[in-house]
Order: C-alpha cells, then sequence, then structure tokens
C-alpha cells in the first residue's frame, strides 16, 4: 500500500484547509445573496402593491368620468331619436308630391344622416394588476470536491 510522505500529508491538509475556507466564504456569500434577494424582494412586492392600489384609486376616477359621459352619451342619443321620430313625423305628414320634390328628397337626406348617427358607450375596462413573480433563491451546490478530497487519504497508510 502507498504511503504519504511527511510533505505531501501537510499539502492535502492545506488543501482541504483551503477546501473548507472556500466552502465556508461560498456559505456566506450565498447566504448574503439571499438574504439582499429577501430585502430586494420584499421592496418590489411593497412597490408593486402601491402601483396596484394606485392604479384601482386612478381607475375609480376613470369609471366616475366614463359613467358621466355614458350617461351624456345617452342624453344625447334620446335628443337624436326624439328629433328623428319628430323630422319623421314631419315628413309623413307632407304630401306625396312634397316628398318626392326636391325639399323632400333634401328632408330625407337629412333623416337619413339622423339615422347615421350612433353614439355608442365607451368599452374602458379596468387594466389587470401587477402581478408579483416568484421569488428566487439561490441554494448552495454539492460540495462533493472537500469530501472526495478528505476520502483520498483512506486506504493510504500513514
Amino acid at each position: 500500500m502507498r504511503q504519504f510522505t511527511g510533505t505531501q500529508k501537510q499539502q492535502h491538509a492545506a488543501i482541504v484547509t483551503q477546501l473548507e475556507a472556500a466552502k465556508a466564504a461560498l456559505e456566506l456569500a450565498v447566504t448574503a445573496i439571499n438574504e439582499q434577494l429577501v430585502e430586494d424582494f420584499a421592496a418590489v412586492e411593497l412597490a408593486i402593491a402601491k402601483f396596484n392600489e394606485d392604479a384601482a384609486n386612478a381607475f375609480a376616477a376613470v369609471e366616475v368620468a366614463r359613467d358621466a359621459y355614458t350617461d351624456a352619451l345617452g342624453a344625447a342619443a334620446a335628443f337624436v331619436e326624439d328629433v328623428r321620430s319628430d323630422a319623421q313625423s314631419y315628413f309623413d305628414d307632407r304630401s306625396e308630391k312634397w316628398q318626392e320634390g326636391e325639399a323632400g328628397e333634401a328632408y330625407q337626406e337629412w333623416l337619413d344622416e339622423l339615422d347615421a348617427v350612433h353614439l355608442d358607450a365607451a368599452e374602458i375596462d379596468e387594466p389587470a394588476e401587477v402581478e408579483l413573480p416568484d421569488r428566487p433563491e439561490i441554494e448552495m451546490p454539492e460540495f462533493d470536491a472537500l469530501d472526495t478530497f478528505e476520502g483520498m487519504r483512506q486506504g493510504v497508510d500513514e
């Protein structure tokens, strides 16, 4: 069986120490990164919640304005319909000769223009909320090299 020399034992021990130090440094770095991710993610979460709240409040004002506009459209549509109805009655009360004459044809064109008036309500939907993504976390990688390197001495006589 092969034996380590004193120098090899010292080198092996130094490498094991270095690997252990690297592993500890990596663990500290991963922990620090994850802590920073948690902190920054909380800030994003808070900002998104504030944005969504502000957007909902702002949309409430849009809804009020939209509803007032819809009411005005309804009143305008009713007005156009009343004018159209009165104009049709006036047209119908005229003689066939008048209806087929120049004045009647011009009046009919105006009735047709009234028929073409469309006052549709505005469809304004509330925008979707901004959604929070999943928070990532860095996991400590497997550190098999240390175990493997420490195990190299097994089976070697000292």
